[in-house]
């Protein structure tokens, strides 16, 4: 029985542009869990550390990075542990200058990111047929010493390379050829969920996704899987690693009689680890201004972002100002006039504007929100 840790799509050092000033504190958990990740596989006693496909976000991440990556690949070679990385479409560099091209890993086994590949290792006494592939023009061809019958254990280590949808490869992998291939397992990369395979109600490959969201959809618990790779049985146990939580809620904001009372429901949702991002909807019964709200709930969360959808001007309290002559009764007014000859992603604009200035009028001209 060989044990390994596999984990894919790490993405170590990515840019983040969505996050602005936050992007750095997510760069630092990224490494953390990477730490974990190098705890986990220590700690569980594996034999190999396998990384299929985008341990990086790029061919060139910074040097602080690779330090880090070094120095936890050495720590598991101090361990007895083979670290095992097959490059993906974002760390592989056309240009021969990339982080796989300058073999700054030592004791690590880099597989061939262009082609097939087959390495034969030695495993506490069991020969082991390590092969690797890339997709062309929809095909995978797997090196010929893939079905070598001297191997007591065949792995195949797949990433989907970056042309394919993640949707498309999941379900060319729910028909693959897994009989011709005659892998004992195959770890999958490159799909950013946990996924498994079987045929006859036997485990045959497995993807452990991302292991720290990249993305909102990527929520919840991440893992590494610990597969203990025998060639008669196959035996996986999942192990979450993120360092924060991703989230998605919504909040409908007709019942809150007060900005402080959805405040305080929010702000009840919060955890410091917990990265939320929380759609308001409905029509609200009173003035709501979602930048002001997502600023006095924030502190309750890792980072809170709030997606505004509520729909005031065609509320009964936007018609409660219009039945008034007053300043803002006007431009409620001339707001829905000027919506009804929109597109709907231009009213929604038009109504948040029309609250941030009504909330204003309501702290005085020009108030601080």
């Amino acid at each position: 029985m060989i044990r390994i840790l596999q984990t894919s799509d790490l993405h170590l050092d990515a840019v983040f542009p969505e996050l602005d000033g936050f992007a750095a504190a997510r760069r630092a958990d990224q490494m953390e869990t990477f730490g974990r990740i190098v705890e986990c596989a220590i700690r569980q006693k594996v034999h190999l550390l396998v990384v299929a496909g985008d341990l990086f976000a790029s061919p060139w991440p910074s040097d602080d990075v690779v330090a880090t990556v070094r120095n936890g690949f050495q720590r598991l070679c101090d361990h007895g542990i083979l670290p095992v990385v097959l490059p993906g479409g974002s760390d592989t560099s056309r240009c021969a200058d990339g982080i796989f091209d300058r073999q700054v890993f030592e004791g690590t086994l880099v597989l061939d990111p262009h082609g097939p590949e087959c390495v034969i290792l030695d495993i506490e006494g069991q020969s082991l047929h390590l092969c690797s592939s890339r997709s062309m023009d929809g095909r995978i061809t797997w090196p010929s010493e893939s079905s070598a019958e001297s191997a007591d254990i065949r792995l195949g280590v797949l990433c989907r390379p970056p042309s394919t949808a993640e949707e498309g490869m999941s379900g060319w992998l729910d028909d693959a050829p897994w009989r011709e291939w005659a892998f004992d397992y195959l770890i999958c990369g490159g799909l950013h969920h946990y996924q498994q395979w079987h045929i006859d109600g036997s485990l045959v490959a497995c993807c452990s996704g991302t292991p720290e969201g990249l993305a909102f959809g990527e929520n919840g618990e991440r893992y590494c899987v610990v597969a203990s790779v025998g060639a008669e049985a196959v035996t996986v146990e999942k192990v979450p690693v993120n360092t924060r939580i991703l989230k998605d809620g919504d909040i409908e904001v007709q019942g809150f009689s007060s900005r402080e009372e959805l405040v305080d429901r929010i702000r009840r949702l919060g955890h410091p680890d917990i990265m939320m991002r929380l759609t308001l909807t409905g029509q609200p019964a009173v003035l709501i201004h979602a930048p002001l709200v997502q600023r006095q709930a924030a502190d309750t969360f890792y980072r809170l972002e709030i997606d505004d959808r509520i729909q005031f001007m065609n509320s009964p309290l936007a018609e409660e100002y219009t039945q008034g002559t007053s300043v803002s009764g006007l431009l409620v007014s001339k707001a829905q006039e000027l919506a009804s000859h929109r597109s709907e992603k231009e009213r929604q604009v038009l109504d948040r504007a029309l609250r941030e200035v009504l909330v204003r009028c309501q702290a005085g001209v020009g108030g601080s929100l």
